[in-house]
């Protein structure tokens, strides 16, 4: 693989607390030599320097995994359900129009966070940095495998069905090619949206569901707890019900989230969540956020595993401006990243929901991916149920988890 320098990764967070975090961070990204960074080298200047401490390196991690940076307000107008409803409906014409009007605004707010998208290694960067700084001081470190077996890295095919009518038309499709290729696949559905898939149930039935909610408002996190466990809990029986079996996953509708959403889960009998996602340049109130990170871990204080998002969502790329072909190789180059840390690749691919739409741009998307990845025998393809059971149980058979 090329220098990393190719996949934009100058990043600089300045979180309140840690003097110099950005500058450091700078310094880390241009010591990269290829995949590699001369941690020794670099421990030794910050240890001279007096500039990040093990606690330091600690808090900043961490600020990015719980996101507690973000300060900003979290509901936008479009994470109203009945708002999404309607747009689902409109001419495509009249939502060009809409998107173009709507994304413009968005890339105003770029400067808002600093995670670069796609790809942020910060994360990557930290946790590497912590652990070496942790052996030059106090010894080696046992650490269990991330993978099982022969597998040095893991990728996961989800797919988000909307609750719409026009999901009808392209679901055929997908399921088709999933069957073809015996791709263990994750669909995330919402609990009142199963009322367009009856044709469907049986076929979805064999693959892994998970909640995508009870309807897909993005407000629910942010909702007075108790109504929000209910909602939870609600979507969670009303699936398992529908496809007679357990249902253990969450993903929150549009990627909200909030610290009391994860303590909910929990509660409320989930035993993961994929809501999180590596740089998220996707919800207004959010964009150009993200956790930075692209490998699973247990939410602070909780038992509720995260099995993080990988950016770009979907065709995503396309709404903020970039060509088709920019696309395929921003996926091409962030697949490359992923496999080279070893971390996982969980993908969001939506089959066709919009009335008028074109059902070709998402499948070839699906099916581009497929091929860059099939056949690569340290690629470990799970759907989240068993990455969740990895993670869990067996890693912990080998050492410390």
């Amino acid at each position: 693989m090329g220098n990393l320098a190719d996949f934009g990764i100058k990043t600089i967070l300045d979180v309140e607390g840690v003097k110099n975090a950005g500058d450091i961070l700078d310094e880390i990204s241009r010591e990269y030599n290829g995949s590699k960074v001369n941690f020794d080298s670099l421990i030794s200047k910050l240890y001279n320097d007096n500039k990040l401490t093990i606690f330091e390196m600690g808090y900043l991690l961490s600020s990015f995994l719980t996101e507690a940076y973000i300060k900003n307000g979290h509901i936008s107008i479009s994470d109203y359900y009945p708002v999404q409803m309607a747009y689902y409906k409109i001419s495509p014409f009249i939502r060009k129009y809409i998107k173009k009007l709507f994304f413009n605004k968005m890339l105003t707010f770029r400067k808002r966070y600093t995670t670069n998208f796609p790809l942020d290694t910060t994360g990557y960067t930290l946790i590497n940095l912590l652990i070496e700084t942790i052996k030059k001081r106090y010894g080696d470190i046992k650490k269990s495998p991330k993978w099982p077996n022969k597998y040095t890295t893991a990728f996961s095919f989800t797919f988000d069905i909307e609750p719409s009518p026009y999901i009808k038309k392209s679901l055929p499709l997908f399921l088709e090619f999933i069957y073809k290729n015996n791709i263990p696949a994750t669909f995330s559905i919402t609990s009142d949206g199963t009322k367009y898939l009856t044709p469907f149930r049986e076929a979805l039935s064999k693959f892994e569901i998970i909640s995508h909610n009870k309807n897909h408002s993005g407000i629910t996190p942010y909702l007075n707890y108790k109504r929000m466990v209910n909602i939870l809990k609600t979507s969670k029986d009303e699936l398992e019900q529908s496809f007679s079996k357990p249902v253990i996953g969450y993903r929150s509708p549009r990627l909200s989230r909030s610290r009391q959403l994860f303590t909910a889960l929990e509660e409320t009998g989930y035993k993961f969540s994929s809501t999180l996602i590596d740089v998220d340049y996707e919800r207004p109130q959010t964009f150009g956020s993200g956790i930075s990170f692209n490998y699973p871990f247990f939410h602070p204080s909780l038992s509720l595993l995260e099995i993080p998002i990988t950016a770009p969502d979907g065709i995503f790329p396309l709404y903020l401006g970039y060509t088709e072909n920019e696309m395929y190789q921003m996926y091409k180059k962030k697949i490359s990243f992923i496999n080279e840390i070893g971390g996982i690749y969980v993908s969001i691919i939506h089959p066709e929901f919009l009335y008028g739409e074109d059902i070709t741009r998402r499948f070839a998307l699906l099916k581009f991916i497929y091929n860059n990845i099939q056949g690569k025998k340290n690629i470990w393809i799970a759907d989240l149920e068993e990455i969740y059971k990895w993670w869990k149980f067996e890693r912990k058979d080998y050492g410390i988890s």
